[in-house]
């Protein structure tokens, strides 16, 4: 078997490593909504989905992220009158 075809060994250098990337992983590496209202005064929301436990794939997060957004849609603009304010 020649030196090219060994698989690389995981090294505890490799594990400390991504345990300290898991443990200083920011608020950006979650799942979040952010509501805002607009110089008209129309509410905007933004809705992102992480992949997780609960949607371990980037299909499920895109559907949770969707049932997210039209949840949203469907409270703040049956709650606002026509043409903003």
């Amino acid at each position: 078997m020649a030196a090219t075809e060994h698989a690389r060994r995981v090294t505890s250098s490799d594990i400390i490593d991504r345990l300290l990337q898991a443990l200083t992983r920011t608020g950006s590496d979650h799942s979040s909504v952010e509501i805002s209202k607009n110089a008209q005064g129309r509410t905007q929301f933004k809705v992102s989905v992480r992949t997780s436990e609960d949607a371990p794939t980037i299909d499920e997060a895109r559907l949770e992220a969707q049932r997210q957004y039209d949840a949203l849609a469907a409270k703040y603009d049956a709650a606002e009158p026509e043409g903003g304010k």
